[in-house]
This record gives structure tokens, C-alpha cells and sequence, in this order.
């Protein structure tokens, strides 16, 4: 093994975007050393970031350094792009069942064996996953042991992490925001790890959902990062939503904290007077009355529930495919954060970044209507015809 990790680390040297990172990747990890395999993976996946494997293996090298969140979101994402993947299947399913959620489980290991009948070890974890035992780790060698490992894949069920030395620590609200009318509740200063600093939360009946906020933002913060990055928008500066109940904003002041704002709506019903009754599914008239903003590249509708492009009108450049996958990742992840506050569903976000910007509308159907622009672009007026083109949609 170590003589084939020498020759694969000489050819990936003289091409970097050779997918031999894979194998040198995943032999790295078979040997304990994960810090270095997580480096040939990170540098993979920035050369192929819409290659399903090079999510796979990623998400193999998290788990076995018990980042479990991370690796849920990896596997996700191999799916999102290829869905009959089945090592992700296969991983997402022992992820699922480590939390008790048995149909979950089942429920992906029988989409697995679908696309491989022929797999005897998927046959054996899904008779073990129906018995009520823990299938055999999908990043455990096949000669090694089964590995039972106490996995969250949930943010809100997630276990308070203990504090370490070092760590941020709670501080004292009237010292956070001072001088801020409402802090003690609407406003969130965390961690990036999702712990929470100062402020409070509270929905619309008067219940603390501080905690299970704070614990949905953390993965929105990560995937927001993420979306920037494999899109080429830079860093990314902000997430505004606006729901059903209220409105979000989500900032990072600093590279390791984030702030939060929740404000009750007011006004007129978002949409206004500029709702539409054209007939449902006249896609490309939905597509072009958001591309004719100016500042605006591209413009998709894609299925909020697997991230599947469903019409798209796009400048040369943007790789579709990404873009939707991403979209309804952040999608998910944003609409729990939301539901926990009490703010109700989504009805527009937009992550903003320094290079560009992706804006969102939900329809009532399952379908998100996407606009990739420019960082300068007029937001208000992308957003009215995001919401136009969501009524043309229904």
C-alpha cells in the first residue's frame, strides 16, 4: 500500500487533475491518516466539485473523524448529483439508522440494492437494519470490524458540545448588544460551531428555540460558504430571507462568529400588485421575465426536493447542475432554520457574496425559481420577478 501511495502521490504531482486523488485518497484514509487524506480530498473536490465520488470520499474520511454533520451533508450532496450513488446510499443509510430512523435506513439501503442486486454486503445491512442491528460501517475496510458509532445527522438533535479549553464561551448580553433595542430576543450571536454567545429566540407562542436555532445556522452558515465557493462568488456577506411570519438576516461579522436578526413582518403581502395568473408551466416565459433584469446571468427552476434542473436559461459559464444541487441543499437547510424560529416557511432568500449573488423564490408546487447575478445587481427588482415567475410556475 505505502509503495501505491508514493506512485499515486508522483502522478497526481504531474497532474493535478487527474482522478487518481480517489484511490490515493481513500488508501490514505485505510491507514489512519486522515488529515492528509482530507487534504487530497479538499483539493479534489476544488478541481471536481460536481464529481459524486469525490463527495463519497470526503464524506468517508469526516465520519471516521466522527465530523458526522459534515459527512451527512456530503453524502447529500453526492446524491443530489448523481442519485443512484451507492456509496452515498449505502452511508446515508448507517448515518440514519445510528439516529433510530429504521425506514430511513431501510428505506436507502433498498434504493441501493436497486441499482446493485448483485451487492451481497448491501442484502447483509438490510437484513441487519431490519433485525434491529447497526449494518456494518460504510468507511470500515471489509476485512475490519463493524463500527457502531453514536452519529447525529440532525442539527436540532445534535448533543451541546462540551466546552474545550480555548472555546468561546457565553458572554454577557448587556455587553454583546449594547445599545441595541431588542436584545434580548430577535437578535443570535454564535460561534461558528453553533454555540450560542449572547441574545435569545423565542416563536410566536412564546417558546425558547435559542438552541435548535443556533444549531440549524450553523449548517446554513457552512453551506452558504460552500455555495460561494464552488460557484466562484467569493466569500460570502450575508443571508436574508423573508417568510411567511417574519423576516431573517444572517451575517458574519468576523470569521468565527455569526450574527442572526429575526424581525416580525409588516407591510402588504410580498407579492403585492404584482401578482400574475398566466397559466402554470409555461417555463420559459417564467425564466425570461427574471434574465431580462439587467445584472441577472442566469435563471432556473429547479426541484426544491432532489436539486433536479427543471427548465434553465443560463449565460456561457455557469455549470447548472451545481448551481441547482446547491440551491436546494441551502434551500433545506435555511427552511428548518426558519420553521425552528417561527417565522414560517421561505418565501425569497438571497445569499449575497462578494463576487455574485443567488436568489430564491419557493413556489407552493416543490419548485425553486433561481436567479445567479451579479454581487451589484438590484435586489428588490430580482425579486419582484422572481416572484412573478413563481405565480407563472405555480
Amino acid at each position: 500500500m505505502a509503495e501505491e501511495i508514493k506512485t499515486l502521490s508522483s502522478q497526481l504531482a504531474q497532474d493535478p487533475d487527474s482522478l487518481v486523488f480517489l484511490r490515493l485518497g481513500e488508501l490514505l484514509r485505510m491507514k489512519g491518516q486522515l488529515d492528509a487524506a482530507q487534504r487530497v480530498a479538499v483539493t479534489g473536490l476544488d478541481r471536481h466539485p460536481h464529481l459524486p465520488d469525490a463527495h463519497d470520499l470526503f464524506a468517508r474520511i469526516l465520519a471516521d473523524k466522527h465530523d458526522y454533520e459534515r459527512a451527512f451533508d456530503e453524502w447529500d450532496m453526492a446524491l443530489r448529483i448523481a442519485p443512484d450513488h451507492v456509496g452515498a446510499l449505502k452511508g446515508l443509510a448507517f448515518l440514519y439508522f445510528k439516529v433510530g430512523d429504521l425506514a430511513q435506513a431501510a428505506a436507502h439501503l433498498e434504493a441501493a440494492q436497486r441499482v446493485a442486486p448483485a451487492d451481497a454486503s448491501i442484502a447483509q445491512a438490510l437484513a441487519m437494519a431490519r433485525g434491529g442491528e447497526s449494518p456494518p460501517s460504510p468507511t470500515a475496510p471489509e476485512e475490519g470490524e463493524p463500527v457502531a458509532l453514536p452519529v447525529s445527522h440532525a442539527p436540532a438533535e445534535r448533543a451541546p458540545p462540551s466546552p474545550t479549553p480555548g472555546a468561546a464561551q457565553p458572554l454577557e448580553e448587556a455587553r454583546v448588544f449594547a445599545g441595541l433595542e431588542g436584545a434580548q430576543e430577535g437578535l443570535l450571536l454564535l460561534d461558528a460551531a453553533g454555540r450560542v454567545l449572547g441574545g435569545a429566540l423565542k416563536d410566536p407562542g412564546g417558546r425558547d428555540v435559542t438552541d435548535a436555532v443556533a444549531a440549524y445556522l450553523a449548517g446554513v452558515s457552512q453551506e452558504a460558504a460552500r455555495t460561494a465557493k464552488l460557484l466562484a462568488l467569493g466569500r460570502w456577506t450575508g443571508v436574508a430571507a423573508e417568510g411567511n411570519g417574519g423576516h431573517v438576516h444572517l451575517t458574519a461579522p468576523t470569521g468565527d462568529a455569526l450574527l442572526l436578526v429575526v424581525r416580525d413582518r409588516a407591510g402588504a403581502p410580498l407579492a403585492g400588485e404584482a401578482r400574475m395568473t398566466t397559466a402554470p408551466a409555461n417555463y420559459t416565459r417564467a425564466l425570461d421575465l427574471v434574465t431580462r433584469v439587467r445584472g441577472v446571468r442566469g435563471a432556473m427552476l429547479v426541484s426544491a426536493d432532489d436539486g433536479i434542473i427543471v427548465a434553465e436559461q443560463l449565460m456561457e459559464g455557469i455549470k447548472g447542475p451545481a448551481v441547482a444541487a446547491l440551491a436546494a441543499s441551502l434551500a433545506t437547510r435555511l427552511r428548518r432554520a426558519m420553521e425552528a424560529a417561527g417565522v414560517g416557511a421561505s418565501l425569497f432568500w438571497h445569499l449575497q457574496a462578494e463576487q455574485g449573488a443567488l436568489l430564491v423564490v419557493p413556489t407552493a408546487g416543490g419548485t425553486l425559481v433561481v436567479a445567479v447575478a451579479e454581487p451589484d445587481v438590484n435586489v428588490g427588482l430580482v425579486r419582484l420577478e422572481l416572484l412573478r415567475a413563481g405565480e407563472v410556475v405555480g
